[in-house]
């Protein structure tokens, strides 16, 4: 077993130890139309970053940025796992693919080398991560449910790690 996966395992069950409780009390429920269409978009979003991210790793002139993305991918990896056992508990049917304007913006940056990807990178990620603390904050809340709510403090945790980080890399440190 690698060490990712043994992170991403050891994740997944500190997650499934938080959310238990909840989700034992939240069984027969289902989620609201605003939580439903929060994880969906959640969904599309996390395959958007991870896609960007493995491009930044391949395309990326910076070392940094590489090791940013990489970072990036790991830590969506143990999202993408958290918000599937939300979606299981939720009983919401998450998308498997990104929305038509993110493939769009992808087959954009898969255009761009060098020194210019690295800037439109790290643009379009502080643009996500500052889009997904908003709508964090929005969801955080509005909804009722504990499951959820526990999940978009996870999610708050990442947005605040890859905004600073991002910006640290925009300004060079």
């Amino acid at each position: 077993m690698t060490r990712h996966s043994i992170l991403r395992t050891t994740s997944a069950l500190v997650l499934a130890s938080l959310l238990l409780p909840a989700a034992a009390h939240a069984q027969a429920q289902t989620a609201a139309p605003k939580d439903t269409t929060f994880l969906q978009d959640q969904a599309q979003g996390t395959a958007y970053e991870m896609a960007i991210a493995r491009l930044a790793v391949e395309k990326a002139q910076r070392p940094a940025i590489k090791a940013y993305a990489q970072a990036v991918i790991a830590d969506h990896d143990q999202l993408d796992a958290q918000l599937k056992m939300v979606a299981r508990i939720k009983r919401v049917e998450l998308p498997g693919d990104m929305t038509a304007k993110q493939k769009t913006e992808l087959a954009r940056l898969q255009g761009l080398s060098g020194a210019g990807f690295d800037q439109a990178y790290l643009e379009e990620t502080a643009r996500i991560n500052a889009q997904d603390k908003s709508e964090d904050e929005k969801q955080f809340s509005e909804t009722q449910d504990q499951t959820i709510r526990q999940f978009v403090q996870q999610l708050q945790a990442s947005d605040k790690k890859h905004l600073e980080a991002g910006e640290a890399l925009k300004r060079g440190d």
